[in-house]
């Protein structure tokens, strides 16, 4: 008999949803997308006389073997459907024992002519009834048939009494073209990246139910089984919905996440922080679309696996040991999670760099890594190139330091932006040579939509240029404001392509003009900018991602040929007061007061304060500014660069530095507090060896340090200052050579 039936509005939940306190109502539509759906239902004897009978017969209204046979087939008649359909579901009655076996087989048509191969109904789900899984089939799909085989080892007979096939049409909705939207998942803030899945709403046409918030503390795996092959995973789910929450008595199928054949993750119950109704507090259910045991797990699957439980693990501090499969899950998954726990450990990134300069045409670019854990850490490098991008592995042994020069592995790029992810904590810095000039960064430890530049310069000849890097997978809109010196500011606009680098020669946007600029984007970027002056000095710096209220210098100087700058930006519509102390080192020290007009910039020649004198500097603001210092070296035949330090810090880490050859390095450590502080530096070598020293900066002075004299010939030297109290340090490399002396100037890496 056959009795098919229509999908009908929830117009109960709709109400009782149209109550719920804002908090919990869904921004997004509410209605289900429609699914259409049918029934055969075979438990008479005019049911199963249609069929073919080979060793079965029925008695009363129950099909079985007949006496004497061990083994015999029922075939169902074809059973055509008044529409077409994607899926379907078998839920049968029977009885049999561990001697007996009853296998029950489907296959579909979408013509009546010709016909799959036969696909065996696999046990889902036992309760009085036995459920199969959701079978899928080709789109138009209109011919079905089952087929039942009995067998038996002792002289009784398995007995099948009442088979219900349900045909579904899930179609109405989007397929997987329609939904190439992502969104990320919600979750603590991370280094690990954020797994983006189609949302709930754009594959069901709901977002999900209310639900009791929990503190995730394990992670349960398990099967849902679908082909890897599905050609269209949203109308199944749909099919899946439609078939198991009335069974189950859940408003939606009872996982967080599921994870296609394809890799792609489909919202469910959604947040790791939403308890399921059947499931113990704590604990995220991930379902996967497979066969495993059949048809394995696909290598796309598998890798959107792993990045989910690595985020997972590093979202809510996770054990790898709390990662499990289901108890009804099939033994391949327990066996995947042991395969995988190494793959997830190494996705787990702890540490992050990325760089938006970069070249390796006629410059000679260099990352020094530094390790400074216990355990061998694995980088990710991953280069954006014009030609898109490429990526390398590092491995850097723990303890020690790692030199990369990118011209052996990513040569002739005139434009390079970089990003850096490791599985263990790691400091890198960067250094461009370009003829005699070294241009060291840190880089950026994350991205920000606001970046603020207080130097610029295009004129008499000179060029900044601005590089942004956009990590991100879409198009980020962005503004750049230059507050332009002695004139009202500007605004300009510009969109930056998806994981890309941009790179913004500012003579062509702003020519023969000394300005500040900030730089603004809808999603976060990373900038660095460039100064190159008419007589071959060049300068290289990173933003400054926030603006503050104190910013500190280590390193000045206005002795032997050297002019150092400050440039203070003003992005406020009001004037800013400053003060500005000097730092000696003997501890003596002078103050100077400054206005910076609004939207402006102000820059400060410390040659005209104090000449013939190496300092350390202390500015102090009534609103927050952005603060540079320049330093022109040798009359202006080289320059240095760079951001100041919101606050001291008790740690400071330099990765990059040498005393091998002519080279020179300086340790510059400035002491603002009115106390002297004892600190410990420690050198870290080629070989992993290190030496420490003992220093004492006194209070409210700057000490200066020649690298030279405690490790000499060393051709690799990172260095850890580790202070009583806070103080602020930055590292200089000179190195001479017959086109003048090339330098280089960095703040430390912060630390506690």
């Amino acid at each position: 008999m056959s009795r098919p039936c229509c999908l009908r509005a929830l117009v109960l939940a709709l109400a009782l949803l149209a109550w719920l306190p804002p908090a919990l109502a869904a921004p997004t539509r509410q209605t289900p997308l429609p699914v259409q759906s049918g029934v055969w239902s075979h438990s008479e004897v005019n049911d199963w006389l249609p069929g073919t009978f080979t060793g079965t017969y029925v008695e009363g209204s129950v099909l079985r073997l007949e006496p004497g046979l061990s083994r015999g087939e029922y075939l169902s008649a074809p059973l055509q459907a008044p529409f077409g359909f994607n899926a379907g579901q078998i839920i049968w009655d029977a009885a049999l024992d561990a001697t007996q076996a009853l296998t029950i087989e489907l296959r579909s048509s979408i013509d009546g002519q010709r016909w799959s191969d036969w696909q065996p109904a696999r046990l889902a789900l036992q309760r009085q009834s036995f459920y199969s899984q959701v079978f899928v089939f080709p789109l138009f799909t209109s011919w079905v048939q089952y087929r039942a085989t009995f067998a038996t080892g002792n002289q009784a007979s398995p007995t099948l009494d009442r088979i219900s096939l349900s045909y579904i049409n899930s179609t109405a909705g989007p397929a997987p073209a329609d939904l190439a939207g992502r969104v990320p998942l919600p979750g603590p803030a991370t280094l690990t990246p954020t797994p983006e899945a189609i949302a709930r709403s754009d594959w069901a046409g709901t977002t999900a139910p209310p639900a009791e918030r929990q503190q995730p503390q394990r992670v349960e795996l398990t099967q849902v089984l679908a082909p890897v092959d599905d050609p269209n995973p949203p109308a199944t789910l749909r099919a899946m919905r439609h078939v198991w929450t009335p069974m189950l008595g859940t408003p939606e199928l009872p996982y967080h996440y599921l994870i296609d054949g394809q890799g792609v993750i489909y919202e469910s119950w959604g947040s790791p922080t939403r308890r399921l109704p059947d499931a113990p507090a704590g604990t995220v259910r991930l379902a996967l679309l497979a066969d495993a045991e059949r048809e394995g797990i696909s290598e796309a699957t598998q890798a959107r696996l792993i990045d989910m439980l690595a985020w997972l693990s590093a979202s809510y501090g996770l054990k790898l040991e709390t990662i499990a499969a289901a108890a009804d899950a099939p033994p391949r998954l327990a066996t995947l999670i042991d395969e995988l726990r190494p793959a997830i450990a190494r996705s787990m990134i702890r540490s992050r760099r990325l760089f938006a300069a970069g070249s390796t045409q006629a410059t000679t670019a260099r990352l020094a890594v530094f390790n400074p854990g216990v355990q061998e850490a694995q980088a990710t490098l991953t280069a954006f190139t014009p030609n898109g991008e490429e990526r390398r592995t590092l491995l850097v042994p723990a303890g020690q330091r790692v030199d990369l020069t990118l011209n052996g592995v990513l040569p002739e790029l005139a434009e390079l932006g970089l990003e850096v992810q490791a599985d263990q904590p790691l400091q890198i810095e960067r250094t461009l040579i370009a003829g005699r000039e070294i241009l060291g960064s840190g880089g950026s430890a994350q991205p920000a939509r606001v970046w603020y530049f207080a130097e610029g310069t295009t004129a008499a000849g000179a060029e900044t240029t601005l590089a942004i890097l956009n990590p991100q997978r879409q198009e980020v809109a962005a503004t750049l404001t230059f507050y332009v010196d002695g004139t009202t500011p500007t605004i300009q606009r510009l969109v930056l392509a998806p994981r890309s680098r941009t790179t913004l020669r500012l003579s062509e946007r702003l020519p023969n003009a000394g300005f500040g600029f900030k730089l603004v984007a809808s999603q976060p970027v990373v900038a660095e900018r460039s100064v190159q002056l008419p007589g071959g000095a060049a300068h290289l710096s990173s933003g400054s991602a926030t603006l503050s209220r104190s910013w500190y210098f280590a390193e000045g100087a206005t002795i032997d040929g050297v002019t150092t700058t400050l440039h203070l930006l003003n992005p406020w519509p009001q004037q800013v007061a400053t003060t500005l102390e000097v730092l000696s080192e003997d501890g003596t020290s002078l103050s100077r007061r400054y206005a910076i007009p609004p939207q402006a910039r102000l820059v400060v020649t410390l040659n005209d304060v104090v000449p013939a004198l190496p300092f350390a500097l202390q500015l102090s603001a009534e609103r927050p500014v952005a603060a540079e210092r320049v330093m022109l070296l040798d009359n202006g035949a080289g320059a240095t660069a760079a951001p100041g330090a919101p606050q001291p810090a008790t740690r400071w880490t330099f990765v990059e530095g040498s005393t091998a050859a002519t080279a020179q390095e300086f340790l510059l450590i400035a002491n603002p507090n009115r106390a002297s502080s004892a600190a410990t530096i420690t050198y870290v070598l080629a070989d992993g060896a290190r030496e420490e020293r003992q220093v004492s900066i006194p209070g409210r002075s700057r000490l200066t340090v020649l690298v030279n004299d405690h490790v000499p010939e060393q051709p690799i030297v990172s260095a850890i200052i580790t202070a009583a109290r806070p103080v602020v340090a930055e590292r200089s490399i000179y190195v001479p050579n017959p086109a003048g002396r090339g330098a280089e100037t960095s703040l430390g890496l912060a630390g506690r």
